[in-house]
């Protein structure tokens, strides 16, 4: 995915504009925009309007002594750049060091394995001998996987969404030699990035000083945050609050939020599930059904090998972007599994249960664990041509009850086509051809018999590229999803893939004190940050929920009390600990994003440790940081939904009783 909305305004249309006012990062931006003459009211990852400026002084380039040092990196990510002209240096200190030596810019470019956008650029700006050559001579050029460096990314993603309105991937950051954020940009052609990167340097050359006074600006780590006495009636008011919200950011007719790109928002389904599970609403069900519903039968979801697609392009729910990640399946596994019972729909169940069989099928490795994401480009670089099929090849592979079942359920007059065929998603109607089990008419039973063929097919004769990384956090994210389907179904293999990822978790990544971030070839990569041990404890929680075992039941609490230990402080959260930046402010609470909010999920873990009868040195602590931003979280609670599920939920009863 090239952008992400910004998440105070996802639902609104785009504003490209920098904000000349109300924030520090604005302010840079727009005056950076500025001094290179850019149109700050147009600013577009696709559009940007540079007019020729005159500088006085331009930098005379020091002598290139870099190397690519990417070659063989254990990250797939990073090791697809390895041969690119364009010397990328691995993040530590040496670059720091480096920039502030040399008196040059950082240029910090984000990405990861399945981001079309990424691999674009890199074959548009990245492999150009003349972007390389130009980059290489002026600038320190650092490649980063987002999904190693977490908390760096998360950083520089609020970074372009305060000064931007926007971010996504791939982020282009720009960082003074003392490592603060100057500028940054998302995709651009290679015409547009390198007269971009030119100007940059020619106003860096003749004013470095300049811009070195709008952005060595304090951090605002120390502040100490008051505490907040929650009232039974408040947490009412905020959750009815939190609901009414949620269904006036719904599209009501296609289901999910939003009037463009559709994510799956699994936090805010959740928390509604839980809404209606605590409230039954017509309103609320009817919203519910449509977006899951929408989200199951539509273009969001393979329906050939099961699981879902990170996100569609329009909000039909039609053209999906063909990447599929762990923590979009792990999470939306849960989200199925739940509302199945809570609205009394079967079938959803069955969903959740066909993605964790793709899962294991086609995201376990070989340790037991799952591994990060299939891409959206298949092994010959086209977008989603491992998933479409044409007409052809339907006949071709099928016989003639498997075709028609396929044509009236999956493709119809109505289907849209790709450049490479057609995507298979229920036509509107195909429900009733299955009433009549005649010859004529197509059923289940074909349909499920051209299905597996179809998958045997594709597994065997295509190739999608895949990010083997083994990710902490979203291994626990899957060990949660296993360990509820385990105990709902009582089925053995679920629980084997339970067991397996909560063994590679405690055999590989926890060594009793720390937790290591992932893994790939055996080698420890990345930086751990509070989203790995909030889900690493949730998960290994939902599997004492399954085994029963008082074993399992302390380590979930040992890596709980580890999370507080290193993350949290009087001053707020810290997503992750870095180190080589300036130390960035504290957060009260961490908003929803597509994962659900770390500090909202270790709060919710740490109050179910407490009903257990564990972690009793938390329960202050607890109380504290519940009442933290309060009038944030009240103000768009919406992107708070994990925090006011929580306060509504599993601590309820140890605030309003405290």
């Amino acid at each position: 995915m090239y952008e992400k909305l910004s998440r105070r305004s996802a639902y609104a249309r785009l504003k490209d504009c920098c904000p000349t006012s109300g924030n520090s990062s604005g302010t840079i931006c727009y005056q950076v925009a500025s001094i290179l003459n850019m149109d700050t009211r147009l600013i577009s990852p696709f559009r940007i309007l540079l007019i020729v400026v005159s500088m006085c002084c331009v930098q005379a380039a020091t002598a290139n002594t870099l190397e690519n040092q990417l070659a063989d990196h254990p990250s797939p990510y990073l090791a697809l750049h390895g041969q690119d002209p364009l010397a990328w240096q691995q993040w530590d200190a040496s670059v720091l060091q480096s920039a502030r030596d040399e008196d040059k810019l950082i240029f910090l470019s984000i990405g990861y394995f399945t981001c079309h956008w990424c691999h674009v650029m890199q074959r548009e700006s990245f492999q150009d001998p003349e972007v390389a050559d130009w980059v290489n001579r002026h600038f320190i050029p650092v490649k980063i996987d987002r999904e190693l460096e977490e908390a760096l990314d998360a950083r520089m993603i609020a970074f372009a969404e305060e000064a931007r309105g926007r971010a996504g991937w791939p982020l282009n950051v720009f960082l003074t030699p003392e490592g603060y954020p100057l500028y940054a940009e998302l995709y651009l052609p290679r015409d547009n990035f390198l007269e971009f990167i030119k100007r940059l340097q020619d106003l860096w050359a003749s004013n470095p000083d300049g811009l070195r006074e709008l952005v060595n600006r304090e951090a605002g780590a120390g502040k100490i945050r008051t505490v907040h006495a929650w009232q039974p009636d408040e947490i009412d008011e905020l959750f009815k609050l939190t609901v009414s919200q949620a269904l006036s950011n719904a599209d009501t007719l296609n289901g999910g939020f939003g009037e463009t790109l559709k994510f799956p928002s699994a936090p805010q389904l959740a928390f509604l599930i839980a809404a209606y599970r605590q409230s039954p609403d017509d309103e609320l069900k009817d919203f519910l059904i449509t977006t899951l519903d929408q989200m199951a039968s539509q273009g969001l979801y393979d329906h050939i090998g099961g699981g879902f697609f990170r996100y569609t392009t329009d909000p039909d729910w039609q053209t999906p972007h063909f990447e599929k990640m762990l923590y979009d399946n792990a999470q939306l596994a849960s989200v199925y599994l739940e509302a199945a019972t809570v609205l009394t729909r079967p079938d959803y169940r069955d969903v959740a249960l066909e993605t964790l069989a793709f899962m294991l099928r086609d995201m376990q490795d070989s340790s037991g664990a799952h591994i990060a994401a299939l891409s959206a480009v298949d092994g010959n670089d086209v977008e989603g041509g491992y998933y479409l099929w044409n007409r052809d090849e339907l006949q071709e592979v099928l016989d003639a009850d498997g075709y028609r079942a396929v044509d009236a359920a999956w493709l119809g007059s109505n289907a849209t086509p790709f450049e490479q065929g057609y995507l298979p998603l229920w036509q509107a109607g195909s429900d009733a051809m299955f009433t009549t089990g005649s010859d004529a008419s197509p059923n289940r039973d074909h349909l499920e018999a051209a299905r597996m063929r179809l998958l045997g097919v594709r597994s065997s004769t295509r190739e999608v590229p895949v990010d083997e990384k083994l990710l902490a956090g979203w291994n626990g994210l899957a060990l949660s999803a296993f360990a509820r389907a385990a105990r709902d179904t009582g089925d053995a293999l679920l629980r084997e893939g339970a067991q397996a990822i909560q063994a590679y978790l405690l055999g590989k990544l926890w060594d009793g004190k720390r937790l290591l971030r992932a893994s790939a070839g055996n080698q420890a990569l990345g930086q751990s940050t509070l989203g790995d041990y909030a889900a690493v404890a949730a998960g290994l929680l939902d599997y004492y929920y399954l085994s029963n075992s008082e074993n399992d039941l302390a380590a979930a609490e040992a890596v709980a009390l580890a999370a507080w230990q290193a993350y949290s402080s009087a001053a707020g959260w810290r997503y992750g600990v870095d180190g080589l930046l300036p130390a960035s402010s504290a957060e009260g609470v961490i908003m929803d994003g597509a994962l659900f909010s770390p500090s909202a999920s270790l709060l919710a873990t740490s109050c179910k440790l407490l009903d257990e009868g564990r972690a009793s040195e938390l329960r202050s602590r607890v109380v504290q940081v519940a009442g933290w931003d309060v009038k944030a979280v009240r103000l768009d609670s919406f992107w708070y939904a994990s925090q006011v599920a929580a306060l509504n939920g599993a601590c309820r009863d140890i605030l309003v009783g405290q």
